[in-house]
């Protein structure tokens, strides 16, 4: 008997919560890590359908997002399951079931997830959830413009007049999400700036083909609006290469990280104004902040720790100082923003 089959066993055998809840990542870890036979697999999901099934409270929510995990896309045997956890009444378990449900029998889910969604008493989060995956599912964008968390939605954030259209219509698939406009340059470079930016490209472009939310896009370059260039030429004259590349390639939610510093927020044009809130400028009293230098503009942040351009300077440094310290102390830690862009990973 090998670890997995023990594990099994000691799943169904429990009645602490805890032991469960670890027994659970374990066999979960085992798919995930493609440890485990696809014959392992399936023995994996029936165990921790027998668990969802049998319990409540947090393991049995648990071994439902488990399952979740380990069900490849339209495995239909499983479908029933997730209708049950749906169908529960326990909020964890109706989560994942929403999940699962479109995930088994995708768009066999829409006619059964739209009856849910107008059913009364149901919970907005929940409703908020079966909105955005019968925009994913569909490519009918439901849910553009609206929070990026299911549990910040409120019911007008619900667009019941276009899903009870679409219902009617037979549940038509739709063209899909607007895809953020993105600079020529990235494609065909020319010059050895544009070049940065594509190679920055490709590394983004990974990230979102591996997850990617269309009516939240993240790791993307674009192209800057023209109403934000002109408010950035009104406030600031900066230097050449960053204006650059905020009109060519501004960062949309990129998710960079530099060596020796970790997860940095670089602005894009549309973010370059609110990134000043708390370094020069206080958004409550909407006052310029006496003791920050004017030549400097924050054009990213560690966790609050600004990386600045001299804007005095036509080629300037950029420069890296802490928060929190009661003044700022800036070190020049780039000689120039081409270096900075090459940091970023």
């Amino acid at each position: 008997m090998n670890r997995i089959e023990r594990n099994i066993i000691k799943l169904s055998e429990t009645q602490d919560a805890g032991a469960a809840c670890d027994l659970i990542n374990a066999l979960g870890k085992s798919v995930k890590n493609h440890t485990a036979s696809e014959e392992e697999r399936r023995a994996i999901i029936e165990a921790l359908v027998q668990h969802a099934d049998h319990h409540s409270g947090l393991s049995a929510s648990h071994a439902a997002a488990a399952a979740l995990d380990c069900v490849q896309e339209k495995e239909t045997e499983y479908a029933d399951f997730f209708r049950r956890c749906i169908e529960s009444g326990e909020d964890g378990k109706q989560f994942w079931g929403i999940l699962g449900y479109a995930k088994t029998i995708a768009e066999n889910a829409f006619p059964y997830l739209v009856e849910y969604l107008f059913s009364s008493g149901k919970s907005l989060e929940h409703k908020a959830l079966i909105v955005k995956e019968l925009s994913r599912r569909s490519q009918n964008p439901f849910d553009l413009d609206t929070p990026y968390e299911c549990r910040n939605w409120t019911e007008a954030d619900i667009r019941y007049n276009a899903i009870r259209e679409w219902k009617e219509r037979g549940f038509p698939l739709g063209e899909g999400y607007p895809l953020p406009v993105c600079h020529a340059c990235l494609q065909e470079p020319k010059t050895n700036e544009e070049k940065l930016y594509a190679r920055l490209e490709k590394k983004l472009l990974k990230k979102r083909e591996k997850d990617q939310d269309f009516s939240h896009p993240k790791n993307w370059l674009i192209k800057a609006a023209p109403e934000d260039l002109l408010s950035i030429r009104a406030r600031w004259n900066l230097p050449k290469d960053y204006c650059d590349f905020l009109e060519k390639a501004s960062p949309l939610h990129a998710d960079f990280k530099i060596k020796g510093y970790g997860a940095v927020e670089v602005y894009g044009a549309q973010d370059l104004i609110r990134g000043q809130d708390g370094y020069s400028y206080n958004p409550c009293t909407q006052k310029p902040i006496e003791d920050w230098n004017k030549n400097y503009v924050v054009i990213a942040n560690r966790f609050g720790d600004p990386f600045c351009l001299d804007i005095s300077r036509e080629n300037s440094p950029v420069y890296f100082a802490f928060h929190g310290e009661g003044v700022w102390e800036f070190t020049e830690e780039f000689d120039s923003f081409c270096d900075f862009l090459k940091s970023l990973s």
